[in-house]
């Protein structure tokens, strides 16, 4: 026997080969045509169903996959994860694994018919979306007297989601839940203390360490701002991504079809749609060369940017925002080195970007179901403003005339008020340096007619 083998016998993982079968005998195809759904269906019928205190078991009954939509991943902070998205794919590739309970799906007593997005078993969907699985089993839920939908989401989404195909909640997940909780007792005028709190995070949260717990009692109770949850998307190279559910699905909706780097683009086509992911700075990467390709044809691209919640820095909506920000910053960084290096070229690399796009993301910032333009208004605080000006020289004019204006102003005050935005430019090798350009370059102002000197050592624009 091989060491893994006999590893796993000492641990009791697993005793013979046949156990392996045994396993592997759970899948079965999914089912394509009826008496296929009605075998799965009794197969599964025979696991027990959870008994949960915000709602009861009513049916287990097979639905279309294109009827449902990619709600906010109930439960879920940042929505779906791709490395989950890759677990839940190496099960479901096998097959329908018959031991796994199915998703969840609430029943609407208003409309008597059952909602169309999920509980749990959202990287499930996605997973029959992009590999078109036509019928999805789901089991049906009703909600119990004395509790919501929310209720639900706190229990099913939250507190016991499957493991290991479901996504583990984490500290950022029981934040953002507690405070949805918080909201939903103010909003039917239930005086929301302390205690009320504390009986929620040990709860929901029973699964997080002692001293987290804690933690969440004071940030949840003590919390008066907004929370925004996230939505993701499915990866823009993934197969599906084209399909209800992915990334490129969104701005198809909205009539923006994104090229990829390597397609023959159309004679006709004179604004190239691009889309980038936006919690990392590699997208220049990809950004660079086919823009260059595309300006020398005399074709404009507009940039269009998403991001993927699940990166470590994307913890809430201000971070998605940040994000964009950053890359929208690199952008103009890019384009101004682009003036300042070919001041004299025929080709202004500004006239040639258009600011796209982003998906619907942040749910209490975004219109739901419509793309967000984007903008220089989500700067973070203390960003320097880069502006766009042919050749240093003018660029320092730029900021001093933004600064003063009319005033007068000292040599010091020149540089101080041009220093952060010119270190970010130029590689200066010292102060010293520092202020002899920019001394230069007031000089040439003022030869060139645009200051008159004001007093000693001061200067101020005619």
């Amino acid at each position: 026997m091989t060491n893994k083998g006999n590893f796993l016998r000492t641990f009791g993982v697993l005793e013979t080969v046949s156990d392996v079968k045994a396993v592997e005998s759970n899948y079965v195809p999914h089912p394509r045509c009826k008496d296929e759904m009605n075998a799965l269906r009794e197969k599964v019928s025979f696991i027990p169903r959870k008994e949960f205190n915000s709602c009861s078991f009513i049916e287990t009954r097979f639905v279309r996959v294109g009827d449902f939509s990619l709600r906010k991943n109930v439960g879920r902070k940042k929505g779906n994860n791709p490395e989950i998205l890759g677990r839940v794919a190496r099960s479901l590739e096998k097959g329908y694994n018959t031991v796994k309970l199915p998703p969840i799906v609430l029943y609407n007593e208003e409309n008597d018919d059952i909602n169309d997005w999920l509980v749990n078993g959202n990287h499930r969907w996605l997973w029959y979306v992009e590999n078109g699985i036509e019928w999805m089993l789901v089991d049906v839920y009703v909600v119990k007297d004395g509790y919501d939908v929310e209720d639900v989401c706190d229990e099913v989404g939250l507190l016991h989601q499957p493991q290991p195909d479901g996504t583990e909640s984490n500290y950022y997940d029981y934040k953002a839940r507690g405070l949805a909780f918080v909201k939903r007792q103010e909003a039917k005028n239930i005086k929301v203390t302390q205690d009320i709190v504390d009986k929620w995070v040990d709860t929901y949260a029973i699964n997080e360490i002692a001293v987290n717990r804690t933690n969440l009692k004071k940030y949840i109770f003590q919390k008066e701002t907004d929370s925004s949850d996230l939505i993701n998307y499915s990866a823009r190279n993934s197969k599906g991504a084209r399909k209800k559910g992915g990334i490129l699905y969104e701005f198809l909706m909205h009539n923006i079809h994104i090229y990829d780097s390597d397609v023959q683009l159309p004679n006709h086509i004179k604004v190239v749609d691009r889309l980038y992911e936006g919690s990392q700075k590699v997208w220049v990467r990809d950004f660079l060369y086919p823009f260059l390709i595309n300006m020398s044809q005399g074709r404009k691209t507009r940039i269009n940017f998403y991001v993927n919640t699940s990166s470590k820095d994307v913890n809430d909506g201000s971070d998605v925002l940040k994000c964009i920000s950053n890359r929208i910053k690199e952008l103009e960084n890019i384009l101004l080195g682009h003036e300042l290096a070919f001041p004299d070229s025929d080709y202004n690399a500004r006239d040639y970007v258009i600011l796209g796009k982003r998906p619907y993301q942040v749910e209490k910032v975004d219109v739901e179901g419509e793309l967000q333009d984007l903008t220089f208004a989500t700067k973070p605080e203390n960003t320097p403003d880069i502006t766009l000006r042919k050749g240093t020289k003018n660029h320092t004019k730029f900021l001093l005339q933004k600064k003063f204006g009319s005033d007068a102003f000292t040599l010091d005050q020149a540089y101080n008020a041009v220093r952060d935005e010119r270190y970010a430019l130029t590689n200066f090798k010292n102060e010293a340096s520092f202020k002899g350009t920019i001394r230069g370059e007031l000089q040439s102002l003022r030869d060139d007619g645009v200051l008159y000197p004001y007093g000693t050592g001061a200067y101020q624009f005619v």
